[in-house]
C-alpha cells in the first residue's frame, strides 16, 4: 500500500510531460548529426532516435493518464489497495516493455554507428561526474 501511494505522489507531483530521457535524445541526434560523416547512416541513426522519442512520447502519455486515475483513487479515503494495486500494475508492466523497447532501440542505434563515432556520441562520464541529476527515482519505475 505504501509503495502504491509513494508511486500515485511520484506520477501526480514529479513527472512532467518532459522526461529527462527526451533531453538526452535531442543531445544525442545532435551529437549524431556533427559526428557521424555517411549521410545514409547518418539518416538512419536520427530516424532510430525518432523512434526513441516516440517512444518516450507515448510512454509520457500513458504515465500521465494513469496518474489522472490515481488522483481521483487517492482522494478518496475508501479505496481499497487493491484498487491502487490494479491502477499501478499496468504501469509497471509497461515499465518493462518501454525499458525493452528503448534498448533495442539503442543496439539498433549501435549497429548503425562505428566503434569512433559511437564514443563521440556517448563520451565516457568525466571522473568524478554524478551519475544522474534526474532526480527521485522509484524502484522498478522507468524515470
Amino acid at each position: 500500500m505504501l509503495i502504491a501511494l509513494f508511486t500515485a505522489m511520484y506520477l501526480m507531483y514529479w513527472s512532467s510531460g518532459s522526461s529527462p530521457l527526451m533531453a538526452n535524445l535531442e543531445q544525442t541526434e545532435k551529437l549524431i548529426k556533427a559526428n557521424v560523416a555517411d549521410d545514409a547512416r547518418r539518416e538512419q541513426a536520427v530516424q532510430i532516435v525518432g523512434r526513441m522519442k516516440d517512444v518516450i512520447k507515448a510512454y509520457n502519455s500513458r504515465n500521465a493518464n494513469v496518474a489522472k486515475s490515481l488522483a481521483g483513487l487517492v482522494q478518496s479515503r475508501a479505496t481499497q489497495p487493491a484498487a491502487l494495486e490494479a491502477t499501478l500494475d499496468p504501469l509497471l508492466a509497461d515499465d518493462d516493455a518501454t525499458r525493452e523497447q528503448l534498448v533495442d532501440l539503442r543496439f539498433q542505434l549501435k549497429s548503425v554507428l562505428t566503434a569512433k563515432e559511437w564514443a563521440a556520441v556517448f563520451p565516457p562520464p568525466k571522473a568524478g561526474a554524478q551519475k544522474s541529476a534526474a532526480g527521485p527515482r522509484i524502484e522498478g519505475h522507468l524515470c
